[in-house]
């Protein structure tokens, strides 16, 4: 499983030395002792991260939006930040917001059901907006 995870540090500072690592065991043992809100293949994480280029946009594909050990749920930029140039990241927010709604409803508010739920609906989308976004701009 993977967790869209969207990165970023203000232009006075620098970021970690690890995140600038070509080695992708160096990032994904940044990300071990980093991350820990979400339980995430480091490994993994760190693979896509030395294999893509920087500039001032990334990404990193995901395939679920929440965190039953946390009880959590991302949504809109959270889950799939994109470029404000194509303008489609509050209509997807809003798209989201709808689906959770509905979801909601449909499961007379069980959470547990609604978590997994969400992401098989909303991970795909999201994805599809992810790539738009980086391909239209990088």
């Amino acid at each position: 499983n993977k967790l869209n995870v969207a990165l970023g540090t203000a232009l006075n500072k620098d970021c970690a030395p690890e995140l600038k690592s070509d080695d992708a065991a160096v990032v994904a043992e940044y990300f071990r002792t980093h991350w820990h809100a979400f339980d995430i293949d480091a490994d993994d994480a760190g693979e896509q991260w030395v294999g893509q280029g920087w500039n001032t946009i990334s990404q990193v594909h995901c395939n679920f939006y929440h965190s039953e050990t946390l009880n959590a749920l991302l949504l809109g930029d959270a889950a799939h930040a994109t470029s404000p140039q194509i303008g489609q990241g509050m209509n997807t927010a809003l798209a989201d917001a709808a689906a959770l709604d509905r979801l909601l409803d449909e499961t007379k508010d069980d959470w547990a059901a609604v978590l997994p739920k969400f992401s098989e609906e909303r991970v795909k989308e999201g994805q599809a907006l992810t790539d738009l976004s980086f391909y239209t701009f990088s």
